[in-house]
């Protein structure tokens, strides 16, 4: 994303953090957004994600949040339904493998 989006959307999400090509971050503290050394306009930012353990997500997801877990080089959702279970976008349920050794993300942090 440009300068312009990643300023935005700190604005409308000041917890979230950008990183550039070249390394540098930019987050919000105290009501202003941090970047050392200064802002190039033209250059372009991406989300800084973390993941959380498969708890944290399995909380979230009981809360109605959709989650996400990446493993074997793909990321599968998990979208909340009434009925709780785990099954993927394809229709498929989730694997021992994906809960031991996945990385977990809850939707609107990635």
């Amino acid at each position: 994303m440009k300068t312009w989006e990643m300023i935005k959307e700190l604005t409308e999400n000041p917890g979230k953090k950008f990183k550039d090509k070249r390394g540098r971050i930019a987050y919000v503290d105290t009501g202003e957004i941090i970047c050392k050394p200064l802002l190039d306009i033209d250059e372009e930012w991406e989300l800084i994600v973390k993941p959380v353990d498969f708890m944290t997500a399995i909380k979230a997801f009981n809360e109605g949040k959709n989650i996400y877990c990446e493993y074997n080089k793909h990321l599968f959702c998990y979208k909340a339904d009434k009925c709780g279970k785990l099954i993927d976008e394809y229709g498929e349920p989730i694997e021992a493998y994906a809960i031991l050794n996945g990385k977990w993300y809850i939707d609107g942090d990635i």
